[in-house]
């Protein structure tokens, strides 16, 4: 069941980055990066934590990592993350989180990929989100 799961949540995620991949080449332009300093080290120690409640059931912070997982998202915004989050997760109860618990999950999401801290909260309004490129490697 667990593969099924993953699998539904993988397509899932394909279209949605389709979508947003779209979006942004309709004239919606990223003003920064996730290299930008987007998330703060608090929020990640709080998204670290509802991680290990909502989330560790079904995955580890492998299934979070590395080039593949930021690769499925790179060249979009990162509101295709969110999207995906907040309406397939958990997936035995989507959207049972806030849009901020959310945003902080996304957040130790970041800092497990090594992505650097700021001191601006990773905000969860798509509008603000669409603004945040996400790409492979730093400038």
């Amino acid at each position: 069941m667990k593969n099924g799961l993953v699998f539904v949540w993988l397509v899932v995620m394909a279209v949605l980055l389709g979508v947003d991949r779209a979006s942004a080449q309709e004239g919606t332009s990223a003003e920064k990066t996730i290299w930008d300093g987007v998330y703060t080290s608090a929020q990640a120690d709080r998204g670290m934590a509802l991680a290990s409640q909502s989330c560790s059931g079904c995955h580890t912070p492998a299934d979070w990592t590395g080039p593949n997982f930021i690769g499925m998202w790179s060249g979009g915004s990162i509101s295709g993350l969110y999207a995906t989050l907040s309406t397939t997760m958990p997936a035995d109860n989507p959207g049972l989180l806030s849009p901020r618990e959310y945003s902080d999950i996304m957040a130790y999401m970041l800092r497990l990929n090594e992505v650097p801290t700021g001191e601006t909260e990773l905000p969860s309004s798509d509008a603000d989100l669409r603004s945040i490129t996400v790409t492979i490697h730093h400038r």
